[in-house]
């Protein structure tokens, strides 16, 4: 009954995940955690079960904790969910999804933090499997620790082998947050037709998950809108808001504070300095709190900019 009760609880937690639903997924984590902790059960399996779950559980439990800015903690989760005792024992399918996760706070917070050796390691074991699934899992996963190292071209060409490893099969799990990172990695490289694109491509997506999904692309739509040929401010500014509205609704203040950051690039380009002065002020002293020297840098920077007028 016991193990039941974990399995339930365990689905449940997985769910909200999915959905966006970050406290309570974190609160029901956090619980079952410390449970196996508490019973010394983290190298189990539960029946029927293809996941080494401590480890799941870990990474994914980290993942909430960045996304709340509880960076170190999320650090040390993936620590927790990545012994050498637990490694030896995760078999292939833990390893790749406990990889994405893992690349995908390392993304988060622009920093490779291991994610990219362990990657690396995965994807050659998954590449000699006839699975287009481990394949595109790890795939995504490489394309989020490239991103974290600012490899945008590498990371680009990364993420399509990704969407080109499930071609023609009906895999859906996670392909919107691999058209989110291809319109970032776009973005980054000045390719603003193949952004809008892929961005077009993913957009219908965010109706399979609108609770989650709709933040990330309102996002890439302000930042399309705002580098546009004419930039539309009004409308990106729009779409920015609702952003950040829904990522602080939900307790995703990285995201938000990140959505800040080009919000403020736009105020500056339409040369609302004072109030881009103090909204950079606000993120680059969260993104400090939060232990996130990245992106602390880049407001530090962007600062910089706009009292040398260069914004």
């Amino acid at each position: 009954m016991d193990e039941l009760i974990q399995a339930v609880k365990f689905s449940l937690a997985a769910n909200f995940l999915s959905l966006g639903h970050w406290k309570e997924s974190a609160d029901l984590y956090s619980e079952i955690i410390l449970t196996w902790e508490a019973n010394g059960t983290q190298s189990e399996y539960l029946e029927e079960s293809p996941f080494l779950l401590y480890t799941y559980m870990c990474h994914h439990l980290g993942y909430i904790r960045a996304l709340q800015g509880r960076t170190n903690e999320a650090k040390e989760l993936i620590q927790k969910g990545h012994t050498p005792a637990l490694k030896q024992i995760s078999n292939l399918q833990s390893r790749a999804y406990c990889s994405l996760w893992h690349s995908s706070i390392s993304a988060l917070i622009g920093e490779d933090y291991g994610a990219l050796d362990r990657v690396n390691e995965v994807l050659e074991i998954a590449e000699k499997t006839d699975s287009p699934i481990l394949c595109y899992l790890c795939y995504a996963a490489k394309g989020n620790a490239l991103i974290a190292t600012e490899q945008f071209e590498m990371a680009g060409e990364i993420i399509k082998k990704a969407l080109n490893s499930i071609e023609g099969t009906q895999h859906r799990r996670f392909l919107e947050a691999v058209y989110y990172n291809l319109v970032r990695v776009s973005l980054e490289l000045g390719d603003w037709d193949e952004a809008d694109r892929y961005y077009q491509e993913g957009l219908p997506l965010v109706e399979l998950n609108p609770d989650r999904e709709a933040s990330r692309f309102n996002f890439l739509n302000g930042r399309l809108l705002a580098s546009g040929d004419p930039p539309d401010f009004e409308k990106a500014l729009v779409f920015f808001e609702k952003s950040i509205l829904a990522d602080e609704a939900s307790g995703a203040m990285v995201l938000a504070a990140q959505t800040k950051y080009y919000l403020v690039q736009m105020l500056a380009q339409k040369g609302e300095i004072e109030r881009s002065r103090s909204l950079l002020a606000e993120i680059h002293k969260q993104f400090q709190d939060w232990n996130i020297p990245t992106w602390q840098q880049k407001c530090g920077q962007a600062l910089e900019n706009i009292e040398k007028g260069k914004a």
